[in-house]
């Protein structure tokens, strides 16, 4: 890194950068890169040399490093060339970091290309790796392969940029926010809102489950609203709830009738507490015309849709993220595994998406998760406290690199059943961490 000194750089002044390569990807990794570090403003050179007479931030991408006083990240080409080809990306170890394509220089990786890759997920165009859903097995990820999936890397590539070469970084981070979180709305309630048969059937497996005191009770054993409310109120943010509003009801879309009575008060109570947004359901998630009708009948409730999580994290890149930005859709929040927690991305931090297949970056702002309740109930077989575990220590990490994960719960497994009451305890623990009391 620049001879080992200390550039003394602002990230409140604008930065002049000048690049050997040219072209959208360049461009898109340079600014998103920066804008993820704190930079706040980006000018491009068009001739190296304006780098020396620039009173402020410089910034040299290419293969040798020709102005002393400039920061300096060395180009692998990566980013000049085309089209999309199956590849196994090169990782290196720096400075006690694992480092993709990594370069014999003073800082010792192609940051730009490290954090494209991780962005764009090249890896996943190229990917036969498929489960029965189709979505990409985090096990063919190369940050599985190399033990660091649930690490933030990219996170860790920022902060080691910053630390060193800024000496005046100024990191936008909410005070006291360990994490942000939010919650899918699958299944509603037991009974409540459902068809006849439907809500006989589950009003008998409570009694089932419960014993004769089930048949006294009033209550539906999913209405956890009134616990997911107070365990918000003392936060300094506000959660985001996913509905799910599939019309053909399925083995996977089992939510309640989206006519009733009972899922238009929902959305008023759920209004009160946070955010809403739009659950795409495993039908609309490879049916266009299916996911704007869904869409559109919300939106005749609710307002203008703008946020959304896939059902199942059907998410397929980059096909539905192009199907998102065709529907007006400005945020998704469906980054992560299904089957395993960890940072698809390798970040926690919310980053613009660039398609890969049509070469162009959009507007379409991707919110990663790190940990869902049901990978850890269901496919990881973990009780709550070593859950607890987990989410702890990454929040810890998290915090000493200025960046706040996400977490996801279900709604459904905030209940009082029995098997659920760990998992009800530990979300009222893990949200007493982000308490402004």
């Amino acid at each position: 890194m620049n001879g080992g000194k200390q550039i003394a750089l602002n990230t409140m002044t604008p930065w002049l950068i000048w690049s050997e390569e040219e072209g959208p990807r360049v461009v898109y990794a340079i600014t998103e890169t920066l804008r993820l570090a704190g930079v706040q403003q980006v000018q491009w050179a068009k001739h190296p040399q304006e780098l020396i007479s620039f009173e402020g931030n410089t910034l040299l991408y290419a293969t040798s490093q020709v102005f002393p006083s400039t920061c300096f990240i060395p180009s692998s080409g990566f980013l000049s060339e085309t089209g999309i080809k199956k590849f196994e990306v090169p990782v290196g170890s720096w400075h006690d970091l694992l480092v993709l394509f990594p370069m014999q220089a003073d800082w010792g990786f192609d940051l730009f290309a490290a954090v494209f890759f991780c962005l764009s997920r090249y890896e996943e165009y190229t990917a036969s790796q498929r489960d029965a859903f189709g979505r990409f097995d985090a096990r063919a990820s190369w940050a599985f392969q190399n033990n660091v999936l649930t690490r933030p890397v990219v996170d860790e590539w920022l902060n080691e940029w910053r630390n060193g070469y800024l000496s005046n970084v100024k990191v936008e981070a909410e005070p006291q926010i360990k994490f942000n979180w939010s919650y899918d709305i699958d299944v509603a309630y037991a009974w409540k809102g459902k068809s006849f048969l439907r809500s006989v059937y589950a009003q008998l497996q409570h009694i089932k489950e419960v014993g004769m005191k089930g048949v006294f009770s009033t209550k539906d054993p999913l209405d956890v609203y009134d616990e997911i409310q107070s365990c918000c109120s003392g936060q300094l943010a506000k959660p985001s709830f996913f509905l799910l509003a599939a019309k053909q009801l399925n083995d996977l879309d089992r939510n309640i009738q989206r006519h009733s009575t009972a899922f238009l008060n929902l959305i008023k109570r759920l209004q009160i507490i946070g955010q809403i947004g739009w659950h795409v359901s495993s039908q609309a998630a490879h049916d266009y015309s299916i996911a704007k009708e869904e869409k559109a009948y919300l939106e005749k409730i609710m307002g203008p849709i703008t946020a959304t999580r896939m059902h199942y994290i059907s998410l397929q890149i980059p096909t539905t993220y192009q199907m998102l930005v065709e529907l007006g859709i400005r945020e998704d929040y469906s980054m992560g595994y299904a089957t395993m927690q960890g940072l698809r991305a390798s970040t926690h931090q919310s980053f613009y998406w660039y398609d890969l297949q049509n070469d162009s970056a959009t507007e379409l702002l991707i919110h990663p998760f790190v940990y869902m309740d049901a990978n850890a109930i269901f496919e990881e077989k973990q009780d709550a406290d070593s859950a607890e575990v987990f989410i702890r220590s990454f929040i810890d990490r998290a915090e000493q690199l200025l960046v706040q994960p996400h977490l996801v719960f279900h709604s459904h497994f905030i209940t009082e059943e029995k098997k659920f009451r760990q998992w009800r305890s530990l979300h009222q623990r893990i949200l007493s961490m982000n308490d402004r009391n």
